[in-house]
């Protein structure tokens, strides 16, 4: 979506992500255990920042990931004083930062088709699901002074949220599928432009 959308004359376009590791400065729990190794990596992702500057940072991230929680703090109180904090972190390193919501959760093609191929309604999943987090990063990164795409908004119609888009499947496994984000650079170009990011 990102390299597709952005003139590749004006932009360097760098990705930088880890599986299982989240924006919120947590410890993520992988297989029950914790994992240190995503402190380490965040540290030295801001690090970077804070050297390079970028003109635009895109962020995307899965919230729903276990983690360790100190103490007896509620887990999500917990994960978004720890959003927050990353946050701030990241947003003193480019005045132009933009948080792209975690849509809602949608069922692959393989866990709702039947045999014979008819796409049963298990396939539609609804904008209500992981709303309260969605509504919550999002008015953290606001207050953050992080623009924030609703992610809901690019995948869900009417509340229903389908596996397939213009005979495009949505997801593959629990990532964008390469062709439906590709579909999806025309909106977010469009999006960059209204909000004088395009160049």
């Amino acid at each position: 979506m990102v390299t597709t959308a952005l003139d590749k004359e004006n932009w360097r376009v760098v990705g930088i992500f880890r599986g299982q590791c989240m924006i919120a400065d947590v410890v993520p729990l992988v297989n029950g255990k914790r994992d240190l190794t995503c402190s380490g990596f965040r540290k030295n992702w801001f690090t970077y920042l804070k050297s390079e500057r970028p003109d635009l940072i895109l962020l995307a991230d899965n919230f729903d990931v276990a983690l360790s929680i100190p103490g007896k703090t509620p887990e999500l109180d917990f994960w978004a004083s720890k959003f927050s904090d990353s946050l701030k972190v990241i947003a003193s390193t480019s005045k132009n930062v933009v948080y792209f919501s975690t849509p809602p959760v949608q069922k692959r093609l393989v866990d709702c088709v039947s045999a014979s191929g008819d796409i049963g309604r298990e396939c539609l999943g609804t904008a209500s699901q992981r709303n309260t987090k969605r509504l919550i990063s999002a008015r953290t990164a606001t207050r953050n002074g992080v623009k924030v795409i609703d992610g809901s908004e690019w995948t869900c119609v009417f509340q229903g949220c389908p596996a397939i888009v213009g005979n495009v499947a949505v997801f593959s496994a629990d990532h964008f599928s390469r062709r439906f984000a590709e579909t999806l650079a025309p909106l977010f170009k469009a999006w960059l432009s209204n909000n004088g990011l395009e160049n």
